[in-house]
């Protein structure tokens, strides 16, 4: 058979790889030589052994001849390190050694013989005096795979198991020898290495039953072969022998026995995974100085193994390859026991000062964050989706009805996550130098970047382990890498899924944000109940987390001796927030917004007593913040947020959901908390009756000039609690009875808080110059664009803050909403330029020959202008202004009626600018969903009770006197009334131009309307005049004989010879002839010159080109004249659009309507 020369082990060709490969084959060599070392146990040499079983029969081809050659010798220097090394020329002991590195396929349940002999070694390892970790869950090596579903898949598998354990006993030299060739060469691996052995190389063959002669051959037996068949992003699709079966998981092989040739060398990588696991776990039992170099050997071989290609594409990418690693437990267990270890040896290294792994962890920390990132990925959808039923399910909190299977799989999940890792990463925080040499930010923040796929009992974890450890022991000079990256995305996500979870369980009856709860079992009723608790534990904890940042150490120089007493005259030294944050940890997180919102559901908006009680300092903390810092979002939090919860929580007489959700999962009030929550109260009241504060606060103004602060306080927290009693006792609008939604006054005096800062942001939107720019998306350049002065009042300093997102949407509204206004404008501006551009654009050219033109001579004119809208504008200039305004072409037409087809333009663009455009103004959609309603209806009631309602009416009744003034019913007394500038007097306006039912109409709007369609009716005039005029022609033949002559004399001057660039066109010949034919044919009339001209090019037209008859006539001259004043009324249509007061307040209902009224709402708003 044909010899096999392509491996498919490594099909990578990037010399970097190669070269990490090296390395780690050198680790292997160098950890499984010291394991042998005699300063080890004999416990740990057989480990040793076997690791050196293993390079041999795997990895001998990619060995050195060097390193083969010392781990052979190696091996027979120690023959008593293992009884059944010592014996391995016997192939019965030899298969029981490979169960142990190769852990049998899905279908070898029972034991072999070799697990519970390992199962013994580890009992022996594990009651010695010198193995000081209890393992209770060490029990030797299980399969890396046993998926019961995937027996009948991979029978292969299967047979092959059995046969090797049912005739392994009966194996000859020879034939051992054989297979053992066969084996090496179907993993792609060569048996002619042309070294010189000498008697000791060649007793280690015998032991080790490899053959190194040199043999072309291949085994005849097909299914041990690797036959490369085509390529994928896996590598070589390949046919996998018999004897690797065992650990490529099932799910990898098809139906016809095949896998790639990438993930086949990832399982590979997972054996060496495991046994290197075992060796960390088993060689970290001894102190010596050995065991830190071994140590050390092991995790570098670890690490590089998970930044090796083939684990990477095989087990990290998807969840199929993730469920493949982390499924039957196997892998976790090993993992484990590792994580376990350096967990006990790091507890006891801060609790006995002991440093002997301290050094290691550099080392471990880097396999353990990738280690977390695997397990974090299993909730994410993208991976979830593709994950086995096993991991799904190990994912769900327990029920009892799993099999023991999942529930072991759930068991490490949690120990490795929970115990292992979070644990581990917070423990290391308290070393000496932890946050200079041990700990990596950006790896940290990398692991835990995936907020998102974590549940809340993951996020108590995190804040309980990794968080706390972190605020207590984090050093000023690290806040900026460690505060920023690490603490304040965990807290602005907990901040925004809280939000969602409580405000649900406040107004809809059952938490929301259900995916943070997980997968739970059980009825509909206990999982409602279930979350209820899980979201109470996890609202103590995210509280208990910000009573911790509030600690005086962490916030030097702050007291709450500021405002006991807000009677007190004495001015206060306020300071600037920013330099509070100096010294302040709150101070500085407030700085670069991590809190997010701050909402008082972060605390459970004070339902639970728990929670209140460790929020309670947090809150004081940030009142006195306020209070110190004149900042303005402070402020804002304490009248908004702060203030309207606690008033409903201490009110036992206000119906309000707070109230009723504190009522029920509290048997009693808590006096304690209530009092605590007052003392807040008084602090807040205190704050805000400040010098600084008391002389723009409606709210404590009423009370400013008692002389007891007590008596103060007393006052306005009564008149407060009245003021929401008498709201939540309001009688709900007609809008809301009888419909879908039902009116919330809560919802009602939330909407009055937000509208003043709404139409703020709508005002800042609106403002903004360049709506042509597409930044709606882009956070960074929209803070930039916004004004000092609305930043400085809300806090915002960074692209994150939510107000951002609202202006977005605000932002891309008005962009749409623009988009046709700014395509007329740059068509009017193109329609402009190409009307004076010289040599003039004729009505009979065509449009590729005019964008021809342009793109040659005059390419820098138009080269702002996008090509399409070129293209457009010219195409619009020939067939809709040209055809119809200019129906015969000469310069001096152009030259005297340029100005009338500018104004046609401009009206034109105008027009549709004003009709096509949509104000920027308060939208339902732009509010939170429980809100929609309640704006709706505050849009609506504000629009109908202001000028709004009568501007509409009066618009909607100009509209249909354009329509009437349409009929020309009015034209006549247009034409003999206006004036030279088209106005009309009052007194005429009254006596013939307002029909009874336009009386109402506003009189400044008739006149505009009368002004616009004097300019029409004037054109109209022009053209019938014309027309006449022209008409004599064709009765008086001595005219006609006259104009004859006229036109051949300017025939001669050159009159009609209009592509010439030499004429003069100013030629006094010119000017009389055409002073003579104006006279001749227009006598008595005053028409434009533009006419004049048009008039002689259309008798020569007609009268010298044609024969002069009538139908010459109305070919020529009628048509056109027909066309223009039949297009007219159409074009009194689509020119409407006017400037007044009524139309600027439909236009701008932001800046007419509701800024002016914007802060009227709300008893917590503010002057």
């Amino acid at each position: 058979m044909e010899q096999v020369v392509s491996a498919p082990a490594s099909a990578s060709l990037d010399p970097q790889v190669k070269e990490d490969e090296k390395v780690y084959l050198g680790l292997l060599v160098r950890a499984s030589l010291l394991l042998l070392s005699k300063d080890f146990p004999l416990e740990v040499q057989r480990h040793g052994a076997r690791m050196i079983e293993h390079l041999l029969k795997f990895r001998s081809e990619e060995l050195s001849s060097a390193d083969l050659l010392n781990l052979k010798v190696e091996l027979v220097k120690y023959p008593d390190v293992d009884h059944a090394v010592s014996k391995i020329a016997n192939y019965s002991e030899q298969n029981m050694h490979r169960s142990n590195l190769l852990p049998l396929s899905a279908n070898n349940s029972p034991r072999s013989l070799a697990a519970e002999e390992t199962v013994e070694e580890y009992n022996s390892v594990a009651s010695s005096p010198q193995f000081s970790l209890h393992l209770d869950i060490f029990d030797g090596p299980v399969p890396i795979y046993s998926l019961e579903s995937d027996k009948s898949c991979h029978s292969s598998s299967s047979n092959t198991s059995s046969t090797r354990s049912g005739t392994s006993n009966g194996l000859t030299s020879e034939s051992s020898n054989s297979n053992n060739q066969s084996f090496v060469r179907s993993f792609g691996l060569s048996s002619d290495a042309q070294v010189d052995y000498d008697e000791s190389e060649l007793e280690v063959q015998g032991l080790m039953s490899i053959d190194i002669s040199d043999n072309n051959e291949v085994d005849d037996d097909p299914e041990d072969q690797i036959i490369p068949k085509y390529h994928s992003v896996f590598g070589t699709r390949i046919t996998v022998s018999k004897k690797i079966a065992d650990f490529v998981h099932p799910q990898m092989l098809g139906f016809d026995g095949k896998a790639y040739g990438n993930q086949v060398n990832g399982c590979l990588l997972l054996v060496e995974h495991n046994i290197l696991c075992q060796s960390l776990v088993i060689t970290s039992c001894f102190r010596n100085l050995e065991n830190k170099s071994i140590l050390s050997l092991l995790f570098d071989s670890l690490n590089i193994i998970w930044n090796q290609p083939e684990w990477k594409s095989t087990f990290l990418c998807t969840g199929f390859g993730l469920s493949c690693l982390l499924s039957g437990s196997h892998f976790l267990k090993m993992v484990y026991n590792v994580v376990k270890v350096f967990e006990n040896e790091l507890k006891r290294s801060i609790e006995e000062d002991f440093t002997d792994f301290i050094p290691l962890l550099p080392l471990f920390l880097p396999l353990l964050l990738q280690l977390l990132r695997c397990i974090h990925a299993l909730w994410k959808d993208q991976i979830s989706c593709n994950l086995f039923k096993e991991l799904e399910e190990a994912k769900m909190l327990t029920n009892g009805d799993e099999d023991s299977q999942v529930n072991e799989t759930r068991k490490f999940l949690e120990k490795i996550r929970e115990s292992g890792a979070y644990n581990i990463i917070g423990l290391s925080m308290s070393l000496d130098g932890a946050f200079t040499e041990i700990l990596d930010i950006s790896s940290l923040s990398a692991a835990f970047v995936d907020l998102d796929s974590m549940e809340f009992r993951h996020l108590s974890k995190l804040i309980h382990l990794v968080l706390s450890p972190l605020v207590k022991t984090c050093p000023r000079e690290f806040w900026k890498e460690w505060m920023l990256n690490l603490l304040g995305p965990v807290l602005r996500h907990c901040e925004d899924v809280l939000y969602y979870a409580w405000f649900s369980l406040l107004h809809q009856g059952r938490a929301g944000a259900s995916y943070y709860f997980g997968k739970l079992p059980g009825s509909a009723e206990s999982i409602e109940k279930l979350e209820q608790t899980i979201l109470l534990e996890f609202t103590r904890d995210v509280s208990h987390l910000f009573g911790k940042l509030c600690s005086p150490e962490l916030n030097n120089g702050l007291s709450h001796e500021y405002f006991e007493d807000a009677s007190d005259k004495k001015m206060i030294a306020f300071q600037d927030l920013d330099s509070i944050s100096s010294n302040s940890l709150i101070g500085y997180l407030l700085v670069h917004d991590c809190f997010g919102r701050l909402r008082m559901s972060l605390f459970g908006y004070w339902v639970d007593d728990e929670a209140a009680t460790k929020a309670i300092p947090f809150c004081r903390t940030l009142v006195l913040l306020a209070g110190v810092s004149k900042d303005e979002r402070l402020r804002q939090l304490i009248l908004h947020e702060l203030l309207p919860s606690v008033t409903k929580r201490l009110d036992a007489q206000l119906p309000c959901a707070i109230r009723h959700l504190n009522c029920k999962l509290n048997s009693r009030i808590s006096d304690s908390v209530n009092k605590d929550l007052i003392v807040l109260c008084q602090e807040s009241y205190n704050c805000l009756y400040s010098n600084v504060h008391a002389q723009s606060q409606d709210l404590v103004v009423e009370y400013k000039d008692r002389n007891n602060a007590e008596d103060n306080f007393s006052c306005w927290f009564t008149k407060l609690k009245e003021d929401l009693r008498k709201k939540a006792c309001s009688v709900a609008p007609k809008e809301f009875k009888g419909g879908k939604v039902e009116w919330n006054w809560e919802f009602e005096d939330e909407l009055g808080r937000y509208i003043p800062v709404y139409i703020d942001m709508l005002n800042q939107v609106d403002a903004m110059e360049d709506v042509s720019a597409h930044d709606y998306f882009n956070w960074p350049v929209l803070l930039q664009k916004l004004k000092p002065e609305f930043r400085s009042k809300y806090a915002i300093k960074s692209s994150d803050h939510h107000h951002l997102m609202a202006i977005s949407y605000m932002r891309r509204r008005k962009f749409n909403s623009t988009a046709q206004v700014r395509n007329h404008k740059i068509m009017c501006e193109i329609l402009s330029k190409l009307i004076v551009l010289t040599p003039y654009i004729k009505g009979s050219d065509c449009s590729y020959s005019v964008i021809d033109r342009l793109e040659q001579s005059a390419k820098a004119l138009f080269s702002s202008f996008d090509s399409y809208d070129v293209e457009k504008s010219v195409d619009v200039l020939l067939d809709s202004v040209l055809y119809l305004w200019e129906p015969q072409f000469h310069p001096l037409i152009r030259e005297g009626h340029k100005d009338l087809l500018l104004w046609v333009i401009g009206e034109l663009t105008s027009a549709k600018e004003f009709n096509h455009f949509q104000p920027l103004a308060p939208d339902p959609e732009d509010f939170p969903p429980h809100l929609k309603p309640h704006a709706m209806l505050y849009i609506a009631n504000k629009l109908k009770t202001s000028l709004y309602a009568l501007a509409e009416q009066q618009l909607h009744m100009h509209e249909e006197y354009d329509g009437y003034l349409a009929y020309g019913k009015l034209d006549d007394y247009i034409y003999k009334y206006m004036t030279s500038e088209g106005y009309f007097s009052g007194k005429d306006v009254d006596s013939w131009a307002v029909p009874q039912q336009f009386s109402d109409l506003d009189r400044d709007l008739i006149k505009l309307s009368l002004q616009r369609r004097a300019a029409i009716v004037q054109i109209d005039r022009q053209v019938h005049t014309y027309l006449s005029c022209l008409s004599v022609l064709l009765e008086d033949k001595l005219l006609k004989d006259r104009v004859i002559v006229m036109m051949n004399e300017l025939e001669l001057e050159g009159f009609f010879d209009t592509d010439s660039c030499h004429i003069n066109w100013e030629n006094k010949r010119f000017t009389e002839l055409v002073d003579n034919f104006s006279n001749e044919v227009f006598k008595n009339h005053s028409l434009p010159k533009h006419y004049i001209i048009r008039g002689i090019v259309d008798c020569r037209t007609f009268l010298i080109w044609r024969d002069g008859t009538r139908r010459s006539f109305e070919q020529v001259v009628s048509e056109a004249c027909d066309r223009l004043t039949a297009y007219l009324p159409q074009f009194w249509r689509d020119t409407r659009h006017y400037k007044h007061y009524f139309y600027d307040i439909v236009q701008k209902p932001l800046e007419k309507i509701f800024l002016c009224q914007a802060h009227d709402f709300g008893i917590f708003s503010t002057s």
